[in-house]
């Protein structure tokens, strides 16, 4: 959910501006699967029609979504991939099922798939450019608690969710109709026909993402089965489809599928149910449903964690998401089997021209500890002298405000530009570091040129770099 890829702006003629119109629709659908297959999309839609109410509405807030986007001029590239167009798509799935159709209950629907367009883009901006993490739904979810409450003060008929459901055949297991109503429940049709054609795209799109789902399935069950006096009868489903995306997601969507990633993944859907169960008297006071915020929450947590982990730990993160887990999988094996790593960063000198390694890894001055993989470099002339004169100024020096360059491409993560170059032999204690720029190149690949010239950051944070582009110059401060 959430995911973008590298798809062609629109082009000209009519057949080009159907086929974006198209893909915009059926990738919105398919987004909810973590997926970018107009085939997955076009089952999913195709499953709506279950229910000719939800179809109309869904795909009419989908257009809307495609329209509002296209009228505040936003990337052709995000609309194509539907990442603008599902949380609207749900708003309008969301309304078709729980609101009668008035005229109140239009206008505010409409109101809300055109907002959903706006705070996707702005929450796709921000929490990429400063966290580095998915929107995920969490733009539906502030946009229809807006409605919903919108609703209660215009007096709006609500219905309840449980309605949608229709009696299972008797000859079904009751684990299957939990499991198949999860799925229909991503689309708010908590019915078992509706969640045998979900299943049907979710094995259209990748098997791996299939088992995992079986696994949140299971857990949902276990959970549920504890805590049957909490809540009304949806919370075998509610728990249901925020336990299948959650395991999903961790399984094979942001880490690679492994044995590592299943254990990480029914730890994460673990604590999606305690956020769930910890939070649904909260929402009961409010007159709000949980819908899909346990799993927003829980994700965007895990992944802000993992964000900070110091090297390659298990599982291994995806570098790209937006392809199937056994895509990221063959990417992964791919990797390591030519280059011997798993991440995809090559590395380049923070330099330009020919310096020297003054210290390096374990360094016996000062790269201890969670700094021992740091590396000084200077600037030596043919008798191998650093500076020229006695050395007392630091104009003295060889490197003193020579380019510092990226490393790798990446983007800015922190700046620090304000601390003064210290005096020859007067280190600067208190900021070790100095001034310095921090850069993000990949999960938990991250690089860090410190001590530059006070004033000389030629980036910001949220900024794109490419390897070679200048962040600074040498210096001498911490």
């Amino acid at each position: 959910m959430a995911l973008s890829g590298a798809l062609a702006p629109p082009v000209g003629g009519l057949r080009g501006r159907v086929e974006f119109v198209v893909d915009a629709v059926l990738r919105a659908y398919a987004q909810i699967l973590f997926s970018s297959s107009r085939a997955v999309g076009l089952v999913l839609l195709l499953g709506t029609a279950l229910a000719p109410r939800a179809l109309a509405y869904g795909l009419a807030a989908v257009l809307l979504a495609l329209a509002t986007a296209r009228l505040f001029r936003l990337s052709p590239e995000l609309i194509r991939s539907g990442l603008l167009g599902y949380s609207s798509m749900l708003v309008g799935l969301g309304a078709a099922v729980l609101f009668e159709p008035t005229i109140d209950a239009h206008a505010i629907t409409v109101i809300g798939v055109a907002t959903a367009v706006v705070m996707t883009s702005a929450l796709h901006a921000a929490m990429g450019t400063y966290f580095n993490l998915p929107p995920l739904t969490i733009p539906f979810l502030l946009v229809f608690y807006l409605v919903l409450g919108a609703a209660r003060v215009l007096d709006i008929p609500l219905e309840h969710l449980s309605l949608a459901r229709i009696p299972a055949p008797a000859w079904m297991p009751s684990w299957l109709v939990v499991y198949l109503e999860s799925l229909g429940a991503l689309f708010f049709l908590p019915r078992v026909d509706v969640g045998a054609v979900v299943l049907g795209a979710l094995l259209l799109h990748s098997r791996i993402a299939w088992v995992f789902s079986l696994v949140g399935a299971a857990l949902a069950i276990l959970v549920a089965g504890r805590a049957v006096l909490i809540l009304d009868g949806t919370l075998p489903f509610v728990l249901g489809y925020n336990f299948v995306l959650t395991a999903i997601a961790v399984g094979g969507v942001w880490f690679v599928p492994s044995r590592a990633s299943l254990l990480l993944a029914i730890g994460a859907t673990l604590v999606c149910g305690m956020v769930a169960i910890g939070l649904a008297p909260l929402m009961t006071v409010g007159a709000l449903p949980l819908l899909i915020l346990p799993f927003n929450l829980t994700i965007i947590l895990l992944l802000y964690a993992m964000r900070l982990r110091i090297g390659d730990a298990k599982p291994p993160a995806v570098d790209s998401p937006g392809g199937t887990p056994e895509e990221h999988l063959v990417r992964h094996r791919a990797r390591f089997a030519r280059f011997g790593a798993h991440l995809p960063v090559r590395v380049h000198a923070p330099f330009l021209g020919r310096w020297r390694c003054t210290q390096g890894w374990d360094g016996e001055h000062t790269h201890r500890e969670a700094w021992r993989h740091a590396w000084d470099f200077e600037v030596a002339d043919a008798e191998g002298r650093t500076f020229r004169g006695d050395g007392r100024s630091l104009g003295d020096y060889y490197c003193y405000r020579l380019p510092v360059v990226a490393a790798a491409d990446g983007s800015v993560v922190e700046v620090v530009d304000h601390h003064p170059d210290n005096p020859i032999g007067e280190p600067d204690l208190r900021n070790n570091w100095g001034n310095y720029v921090l850069l993000y190149h990949a999960p938990a690949v991250y690089s860090l040129v410190c001590h530059l010239a006070p004033g000389s950051a030629a980036v910001r944070p949220g900024q794109l770099v490419r390897r070679g582009d200048r962040l600074g110059l040498c210096g001498a401060s911490g």
